[in-house]
């Protein structure tokens, strides 16, 4: 079987957590006694049976490098590490990536906790619609206000809102920035580059031109480190 590629993006800085990321890196703080990063790479291990990790890496890198050489679990067969400049927002890290990308990969954010049906069914729907990436949103809308909105029809995601607006109809879903797709994304991340944070907003672009990204209805539970009080919490509390 031939191992899929799985970029984890670890650079961050952390602003939104204070004085804690000081002398940590965001991915290695604990939940449930265990780093960010370590229940990431856990999920992929259990949703794929070979894995190609490749890592963006900026603050902190030599932490993050350390930890994943030191605890990635079997089946991960190798590791790339991508450096950036500390504050590139995530459409230009990805932008980054194109040389190390060969064909299909899942990418996610370095601080999101999800099981591994998230990362298996973006890659199955990619690879059974007709899309140019397929992104994984929601129901669950709560969960972390600095992500964007969107909605899906016929595993389509017909429209996405970044940053979410303050008043959220019933019927939409939070993005997960956990998407999959393979070497044309980056045609689309030439022609909507954006000068925000995430990739989101370069999705959302593309949707309004009518471009088809695959939308994954994700209803099972997740969990964003955003802010201190997030470190209290377990991915399983509201289930």
């Amino acid at each position: 079987m031939t191992a899929i590629q799985a970029i984890i993006l670890a650079g961050g800085r952390g602003i939104r957590m204070g004085s804690i990321t000081q002398n940590i890196q965001k991915c290695l703080l604990p939940i449930e006694n265990k780093p960010v990063l370590a229940h990431i790479m856990e999920s992929l291990a259990d949703a794929f049976e070979k894995i190609d990790l490749i890592v963006g890496v900026a603050y902190k890198a030599h932490e993050v490098k350390e930890f994943i050489d030191k605890n990635k679990p079997p089946n991960i067969n190798s590791v790339t590490y991508v450096p950036h400049v500390l504050g590139t927002g995530g459409w230009g890290i990805y932008r980054d990536m194109k040389p190390y990308i060969h064909g299909l990969f899942v990418a996610m954010p370095g601080d999101v906790i999800a099981l591994p049906e998230a990362y298996l069914k973006v890659v199955e729907l990619f690879s059974s619609e007709n899309v140019e990436a397929a992104i994984t949103l929601s129901p669950d809308i709560d969960v972390i206000d600095t992500h964007g909105v969107g909605y899906i029809s016929n595993n389509k995601a017909i429209r996405l809102q970044w940053p979410a607006p303050e008043i959220l109809h019933a019927d939409c879903l939070r993005d997960m920035t956990i998407w999959a797709s393979d070497q044309k994304i980056f045609d689309i991340i030439e022609k909507y580059p954006n000068p925000k944070i995430s990739i989101g907003y370069v999705f959302m672009d593309a949707i309004k031109d009518n471009r088809l990204i695959g939308g994954h209805r994700y209803n099972l539970p997740w969990l964003h480190i955003g802010y201190p009080e997030d470190l209290h919490k377990t991915i399983n509390e509201r289930y």
